[in-house]
């Protein structure tokens, strides 16, 4: 370890250092009982998909957490003002619950360290219903083209 720095460690009662699973109220359509587990991620993997994100968002939630309580405020706000039935408001039924997912989706990357993914969410949820659609369809600006394009 470099001079100087330091290797933080969460507290036994610090609420982030445990995951565990939502409990059946926490959803709104719950079927049966949760299926034991048939092809669980090995540990390796498990480590090698959580430890970068999980140690960004605790950096992150140390020093930025009146933001991200607003950003998750402001998207709860969002989701309480949506109508909840298609008929009940067929204009903005859909993409306002697109951009909920959006407005919740860049909250939840810019939290763990996906700065770009975090901020294309709230653009595409002002540019229109095509909005995913065209992000599928064109190539992004100053990309490589792939194999497949090249002829490859």
């Amino acid at each position: 370890m470099a001079a100087g720095t330091y290797n933080p460690t969460l507290a036994d009662d610090d609420f982030r250092a445990r995951r565990f699973y939502l409990p059946a109220e926490a959803f709104a359509l719950v079927t049966g009982p949760y299926a034991v587990p048939t092809d669980p991620v090995p540990e390796e993997q498990w480590h090698e998909l959580m430890n970068l994100p999980t140690d960004v968002l605790l950096r992150t939630s140390d020093h930025r957490g009146s933001q991200l309580t607003q950003l998750s405020t402001l998207w709860s706000w969002w989701v309480q003002l949506l109508p909840l039935e298609l008929l009940a408001a067929p204009f903005i039924f859909s993409v306002g619950w697109d951009a909920a997912e959006d407005f919740n989706l860049s909250t939840f990357n810019a939290a763990h360290g996906y700065y770009p993914a975090g901020h294309i969410s709230p653009a595409q949820c002002t540019r229109g219903p095509d909005a995913r659609r065209e992000l599928h369809q064109a190539p992004e600006r100053g990309r490589s083209a792939s194999l497949a394009e090249r002829g490859l």
